[in-house]
């Protein structure tokens, strides 16, 4: 090799140190001969670089398999020929088809595209007011969510509440978004928009359902029958809920289906 490098830098051979330095090209290549001989020398096979080296490789090698375990299976023919394809113009197929850079792009957004979509799916799932997947405000789903879910029952509802976006204009797009989802409906015994909790009905045959935000859901079965069970005009008190520990809870029962006009004052 270091023969070949100083016969084609000698004067008048057309390189470009030939050309250049004429008579002192032939100079040139004798002292790189003279100065990288013994460095390659150092790594043949039985020299103490060789030595040295294998010894590293063996030990990046060991360490490689204790992290990566038999993942570690690096292809050599793929490493060659993707050496010969960049520094030889050979045309060797990776494995990745099609060949041109465009088409190939456009397959890796594709299957990106797809990963993130599959991505996006799961993560809604974990959601109670789920945006759909090409809505423009799904970087905020967790925003909405919270916030929807924070309402009291009846809570009023303008688009300005949504604090998270930063513009009027997206405050009214969302607010317009969630009124056709349903999650947001007008409320003609308070005239005002409210959160619709009615659309998530319990699992069940019940009467008299409790919505979504109310705290006592895990009550559902105990409150539709207690209510049944009533005569008409039988009169009711929050210590009537005797399913109920706490007085606090029996009250805040109470009210809540005063709210629902499940349960109302007869002035006769």
């Amino acid at each position: 090799m270091l023969g070949a490098f100083g016969k084609n830098i000698q004067a008048g051979d057309g390189s470009f140190i030939g050309e250049t330095f004429g008579w002192v090209g032939q100079g040139v290549a004798s002292g790189f001969n003279e100065l990288l001989r013994p460095l390659i020398m150092s790594f043949v096979p039985g020299s103490a670089g060789y030595d040295i080296s294998s010894g590293m490789m063996d030990l990046f090698g060991d360490f490689s398999n204790e992290i990566l375990g038999d993942l570690f299976k690096p292809d050599r023919q793929k490493i060659l020929n993707l050496l010969q394809n960049r520094h030889q113009g050979s045309r060797h197929s990776m494995g990745i088809q099609p060949d041109s850079v465009d088409d190939m792009l456009n397959d890796i957004s594709q299957e990106m595209n797809s990963d993130i979509g599959d991505i996006n799916l799961e993560n809604l799932s974990h959601y109670f007011f789920r945006l759909t997947i090409d809505s423009q405000f799904i970087p905020y789903q967790n925003d909405i969510d919270l916030f929807l879910q924070n309402q009291g029952l009846y809570d009023e509802i303008s688009p300005a509440d949504f604090t998270f976006l930063t513009t009027i204009e997206d405050q009214n797009a969302l607010f317009e978004e969630l009124k056709s989802y349903e999650y947001i409906i007008w409320n003609d015994n308070f005239s005002r928009w409210v959160v619709n909790y009615d659309f998530d009905l319990p699992e069940g045959n019940f009467f008299f359902t409790l919505p979504y935000a109310s705290d006592f859901r895990s009550y559902q079965a105990e409150v539709d029958g207690f209510l049944q069970s009533m005569g008409l005009y039988d009169d009711i008190s929050p210590e009537s809920f005797t399913f109920l520990d706490s007085p606090n809870e029996q009250t805040s029962l109470f009210n809540e289906l005063k709210q629902l006009n499940y349960i109302s004052y007869n002035t006769n």
